[in-house]
Formats: structure tokens, C-alpha cells, sequence
């Protein structure tokens, strides 16, 4: 045991005096503000901001968008810049900036260009948004536009045609004239593999990632080293072991005031437990790994499919598992999976 120790101190100072340690420690410090810089949308922000200006129509629009059966919340601003802010913060799924002269435009016929739609890079419910506002846009032009039209097509103005023509389109707007669909509603069975609750840890994942990968590093020096050639079979596994186990030390201590400073910590116990588990469960995991790896020309396509494979099957970025179920008993197997 006295030998352990001293070996581990001895591991851990050499370690520490390697500049390739802290040009890792540094990398995970810059991946994890790279990361906490992204603004990933959330699944159920149903949240759109509008700017109406002072126009009446716009206020029209506003009040047909809030008579969507609730399907988006619409939030008014008072200018453009307040608006992006929140697109930009992720409070918002998309914004639309009226035009100040959009009633003189519905008068005049030139509506184009007289609504700005506004989203981020990584929005994808802002097209439905966009949607529902278009067909809340052309509700409200509807009776301009059938006045404007009246004379090009009839050749002649006539109040009570007029009256009739946008009596006949109010109701075809409000009533399932048109298009009518016919709803069944089927129950669908849940089952324990379908009840998921889509969680993804980005902060934790990556630094999860780099100490495996650092630890497989170590790993595959390790089982070169002439030190090795002196030790007993049993001897060279426990001190492989330690030499693993001691090379993830300075990036979980880096890794955890990281995590604890993002706000997406799950508690400085449970990061402690779970980073623990990480290490000791990865350490067995990297020594196999490295045991099979017979080649130094396939180092890299190692890393790399590990790497892959981790994002893919663990929920670092996206929980792929909502899409194919049998990945949360696949990743149970992953030093990864367990930790996240």
C-alpha cells in the first residue's frame, strides 16, 4: 500500500509538471465557455415577440395571433432592439417588426417588405410561427384587399356587391368551409422504454469526454513504458491502474469548479459522486480499450470513434434516446452514460 502512494505522488507531480496537462486543463476551460455561449432553444418555449408599431391592422393581427387556440404567446415590444435581445437570449422563438405605415400600405396595395421576421440560427418552431402570422396578416388585409380588387375585376363599384363579397369571406375565414378535417383520437400505449424525459447535459458531457480521453491517453503511454517491464503481471495491472486514475486528476478538479460555476449543476455532491464513478468505472474501461489498440497509426481513428459514439449515444448535446429508446440501456454500458 506504502508503494501505492508513494507512486501516486510521484505520478501526480510528474503529471502536473507536463505542459500537455494544462494545455488540456486550458482547452476544457475554453470549450466550456464556448459552450455556455451557445444558446441551444429550449423544447417548450412557445414564446413570439411582436412589434405593432401604431398601426391598426397590426393591432389586429395581435389580437388574431392571441385567438390562435393558445398555440404561440404572443409578446408586444416597443421597438426592434428589445425585441432581438430576447430572440438572441433564447426567451424568444421569433419576432416579427411591423412596418409604422402599414395601414397606408394596405390602402395603397404595396404590403411587401412591410413585416421583418426575425429568428435565431438555431430555431426551427419559428416557421410555424411565421405561419400563423402570414394567415393572421392576410385575415386582416382581406377586406382591403377585396376593396382594391373589386373595381380591376367587376370594372364598376358597387357597395352592396361589396358588402356581399366580404360578408361571404368572413365566413369562409371562421367557418371549416373550405377545408374540414375529420379528428379520431387514438390512445397510444406507454411504455417504461417510451417515457423519457429528453435531458441533455452539455456542460458535463464535455468535460466527462475529456478526462476519458486524456485517461485512454495515458492509457496507451503507460502500457509503453519501460517501468512496466520491471513490474510483476499483478503489480503492472494495479499501477496501470493508478497511473490512470492519477492522470484524470487535474482535469476533474478543473472539470468540477467548471460545472459548479455554469449554473447547470446538479449539486456539488452529486458532481462529486458521479465524477468519482467516472473515473474509476472509466479507468477500467481506458485500460482495456488501450489493451486492444495494437497500433500507434490507429490512435486518432480511436479517439475519434469514441468521441462519435459518446455524443451520439449519452445525452451530452441531444437525447437521442426520445428518437430511438433503446439507447438509454445501451448507454448504461459507457463510463459516460452512467456519469450523465
Amino acid at each position: 500500500m506504502e508503494k501505492i502512494i508513494v507512486y501516486y505522488r510521484l505520478l501526480l507531480k510528474d503529471i502536473c509538471k507536463k505542459k500537455i496537462t494544462w494545455f488540456s486543463v486550458g482547452a476544457m476551460i475554453f470549450l466550456v465557455l464556448l459552450i455556455l455561449g451557445i444558446r441551444i432553444p429550449a423544447q417548450n418555449n412557445t414564446k413570439v415577440g411582436m412589434v405593432p408599431g401604431k398601426s391598426e391592422n397590426a393591432g389586429q393581427i395581435y389580437e388574431l395571433l392571441q385567438d390562435e387556440n393558445g398555440v404561440f404567446d404572443v409578446q408586444t415590444y416597443e421597438n426592434e432592439e428589445n425585441m432581438k435581445a430576447d430572440i438572441a437570449s433564447g426567451k424568444l422563438v421569433c419576432g416579427f417588426c411591423v412596418a409604422e405605415d402599414l395601414d397606408r400600405r394596405m390602402e395603397e396595395g404595396k404590403v411587401k417588405d412591410s413585416v421583418k421576421y426575425i429568428t435565431g440560427p438555431m430555431e426551427v418552431k419559428g416557421e410555424v410561427a411565421k405561419e400563423k402570422f402570414y394567415s393572421a396578416f392576410l385575415v386582416a388585409y382581406s377586406d382591403e384587399l377585396i376593396r382594391q380588387k373589386e373595381t380591376e375585376i367587376y370594372g364598376t363599384k358597387d357597395p352592396e356587391r361589396l358588402a356581399r363579397i366580404q360578408e361571404e369571406m368572413d365566413r369562409l375565414l371562421k367557418e371549416e368551409e373550405v377545408f374540414q378535417i375529420k379528428q379520431e383520437y387514438v390512445q397510444t400505449a406507454q411504455t417504461p422504454m417510451m417515457q423519457n424525459t429528453a435531458e441533455n447535459y452539455p456542460v458535463q458531457g464535455t468535460v466527462g469526454i475529456l478526462i476519458l480521453i486524456f485517461m485512454f491517453l495515458s492509457a496507451e503511454k503507460g502500457r509503453r513504458s519501460v517501468f512496466n517491464k520491471v513490474l510483476y503481471p499483478g503489480e503492472k495491472l494495479v499501477f496501470d491502474y493508478i497511473r490512470l486514475l492519477t492522470s484524470a486528476v487535474p482535469l476533474a478538479v478543473t472539470g468540477l469548479f467548471c460545472i459548479l460555476f455554469s449554473g447547470q449543476s446538479r449539486g456539488m455532491s452529486a458532481e462529486v459522486f458521479w465524477l468519482l464513478v467516472l473515473i474509476l468505472y472509466g479507468g477500467i474501461w481506458n485500460m482495456i480499450l488501450a489493451g486492444m489498440n495494437k497500433s500507434e497509426t490507429g490512435l486518432v481513428s480511436v479517439i475519434l470513434v469514441r468521441i462519435i459514439l459518446m455524443i451520439l449515444v449519452c445525452p451530452v448535446f441531444v437525447d437521442f434516446s426520445q428518437f430511438v429508446p433503446a439507447l438509454q440501456f445501451i448507454r448504461s454500458i459507457f463510463p459516460l452514460g452512467i456519469y450523465l
